[in-house]
């Protein structure tokens, strides 16, 4: 299972990896099971389920992904799909590619405005810029998006993308004044940067060898994540 909007479950599991008891206020809303449809009888067959699928090159250590999601699972979320969540959800994620078709797209929206008053919402934009089609509309959604959530995660490259401009300041400025509480700008071997109206923070990196960064964002979010939960600060009062 993954969180919601997020492309795959590599936060969820991250966030269990590094505090287990985050894991409760974390609902995963969609579940594949992924089972050859030729090994079951034809009566039990009334649809089937395609999931995405994602090629990966690796570039001196560095991913370059291809995705092909037509007709897909979270593609086609709708929102009749979208539960009630339990009490104790008080932690919603939300990103990357799941964003940007439709209907899926709208329908995590809409499951942002729905619980965005009561529960902590993070984002992380994630842009894979080969699969965006309508670059406005792209971009529309995510302004909307960063008005509602509290915790923006988002790398050096993606503000570069979104904006045109290296100023990382400058855009983390413009996103708190749209409405996200907490800016956390990654930057690669540069380190991290994070950003709220009344303070600025920089984290350098530790220099390591890099082999392969899948996941390396997924899992500077759930440490994050993680991170405020066992200080007690993940929730809408803090």
């Amino acid at each position: 299972g993954s969180l919601p909007g997020d492309r795959h479950p590599q936060v969820p599991r991250r966030v269990g990896e590094i505090h287990q008891p985050l894991r409760r206020y974390l609902q995963c809303l969609h579940f594949v099971v992924h089972v050859p449809v030729q090994a079951l009888p034809a009566r039990h067959v009334r649809h089937v389920v395609v999931v995405v699928q994602v090629f990966v090159k690796l570039d001196n250590g560095q991913a370059r992904y291809s995705f092909f999601d037509e007709n897909s699972a979270s593609r086609m979320l709708t929102t009749k799909d979208l539960p009630k969540l339990a009490a104790d959800v008080n932690a919603l994620h939300f990103g990357s590619i799941s964003l940007i078709p439709e209907p899926g797209g709208s329908t995590l929206e809409a499951l942002m405005v729905r619980e965005a008053e009561t529960r902590v919402i993070c984002l992380d934009p994630n842009i894979r810029a080969s699969f965006i089609k309508d670059r406005r509309g792209y971009l529309e959604r995510i302004n909307r998006l960063i008005a509602m959530c509290d915790i923006l995660k988002i790398s050096d490259e993606d503000i570069t993308w979104i904006t045109g401009k290296t100023d990382l300041t400058a855009a983390a400025k413009k996103s708190l004044n749209a409405g996200a509480k907490v800016v956390v700008v990654t930057r690669g071997e540069n380190g991290v940067e994070a950003f709220t109206k009344g303070l600025s923070f920089k984290q350098p990196s530790i220099n390591v060898k890099v082999v392969d960064t899948v996941g390396a964002g997924d899992t500077f979010t759930a440490g994050f994540l993680a991170s405020l939960q066992k200080a007690g600060k993940l929730n809408k009062a803090a």
